[in-house]
């Protein structure tokens, strides 16, 4: 991925990078408290916070970079291991070893590494939540509901949604399994409300927590924000069907849904301002009316959103500008993008049908669906990028390798049997 020809922008929409930096900055006591603020997701900001605190303060962005980089690196390293361990527990130690190739063999799952963004912490927060789940699920029934798995499956999940909010959608999938589990009588109901429990309590106290800095906080920051990205996507497309490329002032600027949001949303800002309302308030109003106005025109959309946020694609160069290594032109651009997306779908179907034909159903594994399941569900609604379901990508991968290792000889001698299993 390092001699690609394309890369994410190294710092994304640079929120995260500057709130990172002030926080690192802070901590060391180079800079003032009342600097530090969040705009979005916290999880990333702490999470690259970390690394950004051994650089010194003055460096170039590129320094902080390379930081965040290898940070991200070793903690790519941490959630392979986790999941060849969790596929391995599943489906025996061939669906361990399938678990790492199928994550080795999409680029993507490397190429955001190489950025400074909030996919990173919620891919490795979704690795410890299946990690902590299927350890406790191989353990005695006696162990499964110990306050230790708790916590570890309430932290995965935690920083999950901390890094994705819109991650918070599983939460009422989660009581739904621990109802299901605990009426067959499955000691991991109990593992599994204690979870939710602690999930809720940590949202609450973070929310709380982020109402007090005093820097570019508030909840209406966030409120306006995700009024932004919602009146965005009610134009994603809204004529422009088919055509999946992003669009911007730089980016595609004849596009129609572009020019149409832009007057659109140039309208309700300059009626804000006269008014003396938030443009939020105007932008959400905007958007219920057209939920009730355009009731197939907004299903429509979100069958095409559901549909592209499952299709990979570099938006940054053109086939023929395309280049991997080496490899360059449109046969590259057509072949890596075919072979991609191609794996993606074989890896998704694989996931499901192993839900699906769980002999117990799909809530004790519900890990591998659950985050897909609810990131699916918001983005279709709201706005959808591919990028969006990366944290969905792990359990997804857990599941395939599960099912691919049964189809696969020689498969019984390599499964771990459970305690008590003949």
């Amino acid at each position: 991925m390092a001699n690609a020809g394309f890369r994410p922008k190294p710092f994304g929409d640079m929120d995260f990078h500057l709130e990172a930096k002030a926080l690192s900055t802070a901590i060391r006591g180079e800079t003032s408290w009342m600097d530090i603020g969040l705009t979005r997701a916290p999880a990333p900001v702490v999470y690259y916070a970390i690394p950004y605190v051994f650089i010194r303060h003055g460096s170039p962005d590129d320094d902080y970079w390379r930081a965040g980089l290898l940070w991200t690196a070793l903690w790519m390293g941490v959630s392979l291991l986790l999941l060849r361990r969790s596929a391995s527990r599943l489906g025996g130690t061939t669906a361990g070893v399938l678990a790492v190739v199928i994550t080795l063999l999409n680029p993507f799952n490397i190429y955001y590494a190489f950025g400074i963004n909030a996919e990173n912490p919620a891919y490795l927060g979704t690795v410890l939540m299946i990690a902590a789940w299927f350890r406790a699920n191989d353990q005695a029934p006696a162990d499964k509901s110990s306050w230790s798995n708790a916590m570890a499956l309430s932290l995965g999940t935690t920083v999950l949604i901390l890094s994705r909010p819109n991650g918070v959608l599983m939460l009422p999938l989660m009581v739904a399994a621990a109802i299901v589990l605990a009426r067959r009588g499955d000691r991991a109901a109990v593992l599994l409300g204690r979870c939710v429990l602690v999930v809720v309590l940590a949202l609450g106290a973070t929310r709380m927590a982020m109402a007090q800095l005093p820097g570019r906080t508030g909840l209406a920051p966030q409120d306006s924000y995700l009024a932004h990205v919602m009146f965005l996507g009610s134009y994603q497309y809204r004529t422009e069907t088919w055509d999946w490329r992003f669009w911007g002032p730089t980016t595609r600027p004849d596009s129609a849904d572009y020019i149409t949001w832009d007057e659109t949303v140039t309208s309700l800002q300059r009626r804000a301002q006269r008014e003396g309302v938030p443009a939020s308030s105007l932008e959400y109003d905007w958007i219920l009316k057209d939920f009730l106005r355009n009731p197939l025109l907004r299903l429509k959309m979100a069958a095409v959103r559901a549909l592209s946020i499952h299709v990979a694609r570099v938006n940054s160069l053109s086939s023929e500008t395309f280049k991997v290594g080496p490899w360059e032109g449109p046969v590259a651009y057509w072949t890596v993008h075919v072979a991609i997306n191609a794996l993606s779908i074989v890896v998704l179907g694989c996931a499901l049908l192993l839900t699906f034909r769980h002999p117990e159903g799909p809530w004790p594994v519900w890990p591998i669906w659950m985050p897909w399941l609810s990131l699916l569900a918001f983005h279709a609604v709201v706005y959808a990028e591919p990028r969006y379901l990366l944290p969905a990508r792990p359990g997804l991968v857990v599941g395939a390798a599960a099912l691919l290792a049964g189809v696969l000889p020689h498969r019984r001698a390599h499964v771990t049997k459970r305690p008590g299993e003949a």
